[in-house]
Protein backbone atom coordinates (compact mmCIF):
# COMPACT_ATOMS: atom_id res chain seq x y z
CA UNK A 1 0.00 0.00 0.00
CA UNK A 2 1.21 3.47 -0.88
CA UNK A 3 0.57 6.35 1.49
CA UNK A 4 0.48 9.88 0.11
CA UNK A 5 -0.88 13.28 0.99
CA UNK A 6 -4.39 14.00 -0.28
CA UNK A 7 -4.74 16.44 -3.15
CA UNK A 8 -7.61 18.46 -4.57
CA UNK A 9 -8.32 15.57 -6.95
CA UNK A 10 -9.15 13.40 -3.92
CA UNK A 11 -11.96 15.68 -2.67
CA UNK A 12 -14.82 13.86 -4.48
CA UNK A 13 -13.70 10.49 -3.13
CA UNK A 14 -13.30 11.83 0.41
CA UNK A 15 -16.76 13.44 0.23
CA UNK A 16 -18.30 10.19 -1.02
CA UNK A 17 -16.83 8.25 1.91
CA UNK A 18 -17.93 10.93 4.40
CA UNK A 19 -21.46 11.05 2.93
CA UNK A 20 -21.78 7.27 3.08
CA UNK A 21 -20.50 7.20 6.67
CA UNK A 22 -23.01 9.91 7.63
CA UNK A 23 -25.90 7.99 6.04
CA UNK A 24 -24.93 4.73 7.74
CA UNK A 25 -24.58 6.38 11.17
CA UNK A 26 -27.80 8.37 10.77
CA UNK A 27 -29.74 5.31 9.60
CA UNK A 28 -28.47 3.32 12.58
CA UNK A 29 -29.75 5.90 15.08
CA UNK A 30 -33.10 6.16 13.29
CA UNK A 31 -33.55 2.37 13.22
CA UNK A 32 -32.88 2.26 16.98
CA UNK A 33 -35.79 4.67 17.37
CA UNK A 34 -38.02 2.63 15.01
CA UNK A 35 -38.03 5.32 12.30
CA UNK A 36 -38.43 3.75 8.87
CA UNK A 37 -38.94 6.78 6.61
CA UNK A 38 -37.81 10.40 6.59
CA UNK A 39 -39.68 13.02 4.54
CA UNK A 40 -38.98 16.65 3.71
CA UNK A 41 -40.50 19.23 1.39
CA UNK A 42 -38.55 21.30 -1.14
CA UNK A 43 -39.79 23.88 -3.61
CA UNK A 44 -39.46 22.51 -7.16
CA UNK A 45 -37.52 25.61 -8.22
CA UNK A 46 -34.90 25.15 -5.49
CA UNK A 47 -32.19 23.40 -7.53
CA UNK A 48 -29.67 23.48 -4.69
CA UNK A 49 -32.11 21.92 -2.22
CA UNK A 50 -33.20 19.27 -4.70
CA UNK A 51 -29.61 18.39 -5.53
CA UNK A 52 -28.75 18.17 -1.82
CA UNK A 53 -31.48 15.65 -1.02
CA UNK A 54 -31.08 13.65 -4.23
CA UNK A 55 -27.34 13.28 -3.61
CA UNK A 56 -28.15 11.82 -0.19
CA UNK A 57 -30.49 9.15 -1.44
CA UNK A 58 -33.84 10.94 -1.11
CA UNK A 59 -36.35 10.44 -3.93
CA UNK A 60 -39.41 12.45 -4.92
CA UNK A 61 -42.47 10.74 -3.45
CA UNK A 62 -45.05 13.43 -4.20
CA UNK A 63 -45.39 16.62 -6.26
CA UNK A 64 -48.13 19.15 -5.61
CA UNK A 65 -49.05 22.83 -5.88
CA UNK A 66 -48.97 24.82 -2.65
CA UNK A 67 -49.71 28.39 -1.61
CA UNK A 68 -46.73 30.45 -0.50
CA UNK A 69 -47.56 34.02 0.51
CA UNK A 70 -50.49 34.12 -1.92
CA UNK A 71 -48.53 32.67 -4.83
CA UNK A 72 -48.98 29.13 -6.15
CA UNK A 73 -45.70 27.23 -6.22
CA UNK A 74 -44.76 23.65 -7.08
CA UNK A 75 -43.56 21.67 -4.06
CA UNK A 76 -41.92 18.27 -3.90
CA UNK A 77 -41.94 15.82 -1.05
CA UNK A 78 -38.70 13.87 -0.84
CA UNK A 79 -38.54 10.61 1.08
CA UNK A 80 -35.71 8.42 2.28
CA UNK A 81 -36.36 4.90 3.49
CA UNK A 82 -34.05 4.05 6.36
Amino acid sequence: MTVREATVEDVPAVRAVADRAWRVAYASVLRERAVVRVETTVLAGNDVGRSFYESRGFAVSEAYDDDLFGETVRALTYAWTV
